[in-house]
């Protein structure tokens, strides 16, 4: 584990920001989860099938590896300190994890992706203001970054109704987002590499209506394509540019650039507010595909990398609100137990308020 971080002092005309790398360079870094109760952060090596936790107050960093194939996101359940929901492939995992170094996780299936296991697998996923998760898939992967299939689809998952189809006919279902109010989400296919809008009603049966396209990657020449994002509490969004080596800053009211932050990594996979005042940006990066001179070149391509000095700053990430649910040995029947999240709501209201 990297205990030494590197700090590189990256200015622009008008923002003075710091970057730090901190952790060594993993294949396929992504989903970068601030929970505002721990104060940690977690993530996930997709190619390695890790799943990570970095406690910025003490700089370690542990790790352990699921079975079940590509895990490309970890969720904390509210109310809990080691419950997460973990995507493997095409199905969603309830895993009890203590974050400890190679600790054995505890893992169950509690739901699967309604197609076809042609390759296709989850890619991106967040949680909404309402507690519901929003996990993507995307087309088999042929070689690296070679996704030709629109296969993929955007799911929504409750404990009350199950999993449901949001979206279909997708290549890459990846970054999502919500205004403050929660009654706007952000998206993006980088298949059709634009950063669209809905809106968004949590409580309806269908939450999605009024789809506009809000920004495009191809005709603003932006270097690399749309990924994972955030959102800032002033409504701007923080996008990662896969092969683009950099963040962007984009005003989804008129589409605007405000800012780029360049990154020694080429492959920028996903960003998410953290710290105790939710100012600081943690990116994730991969290095899955590059060539011998490229990671020559750029040796950190796949480090995970903490942004501060920014004059932004965000909301923490939103955690799983649900049922846990587990198998008797003996009659093979459910047992129900609702977890309270009283306490978590009033936290993170708190948090988005202050």
């Amino acid at each position: 584990m990297l205990r030494l971080c590197m700090v590189l002092c990256l200015l622009s005309p008008s923002w003075g920001y710091e970057v730090e790398q901190i952790t060594e360079p993993l294949l396929l870094g992504e989903g970068p989860h601030w929970n505002a109760l721990t104060q940690l952060l977690y993530f996930v090596d997709i190619t390695n099938s890790t799943i990570h936790v970095y406690d910025p107050s003490t700089g370690v960093h542990n790790y352990t590896t699921l079975d079940g194939g590509a895990v490309t996101f970890i969720i904390p359940i509210a109310g809990t300190t080691d419950e997460f929901l973990i995507s493997t492939e095409l199905d969603i995992r309830h895993v009890i994890w203590d974050g400890q170094q190679d600790s054995t996780p505890e893992s169950s299936i509690i739901y699967s992706a309604v197609q076809d296991s042609d390759g296709s697998r989850f890619n991106d996923a967040k949680v909404d203001r309402s507690g519901t998760l929003w996990a993507g898939t995307m087309g088999p992967e042929v070689t690296a970054d070679v996704i030709t299939e629109r296969t993929g689809k955007l799911y929504r998952v409750t404990p009350y109704s199950s999993i449901t189809t949001q979206l279909e006919d997708l290549l890459i279902s990846n970054g999502l987002a919500w205004s403050a109010d929660g009654t706007i989400m952000y998206y993006t296919d980088t298949g059709d590499n634009t950063i669209d809008s809905f809106d968004f009603n949590a409580t309806a049966d269908n939450p999605l209506s009024n789809r506009q396209h809000l920004f495009n990657f191809t005709e603003q020449a932006i270097n690399g394509t749309s990924d994972g994002f955030t959102i800032d509490t002033d409504g701007n969004l923080w996008l990662a540019c896969y092969g683009g080596y950099q963040v962007i800053v984009v005003n989804p009211t008129n589409g605007s650039l405000l800012m780029s932050i360049p990154l020694n990594s080429s492959k920028v996979t996903s960003l998410a507010w953290g710290g105790q005042e939710l100012d600081e940006l943690y990116v994730t990066t991969a290095k899955k595909g590059l060539s011998d001179d490229e990671l020559t070149n750029y040796p950190e391509s796949g480090a995970t990398y903490r942004i501060t000095g920014l004059g932004s700053r965000g909301y923490a990430g939103d955690n799983y609100v649900m049922y846990t649910t587990t198998t008797t040995s003996d009659s093979n029947s459910l047992h129900f137990t609702k977890i309270s999240t009283f306490i978590y709501a009033f936290i993170m209201l708190i948090l988005t308020c202050s």
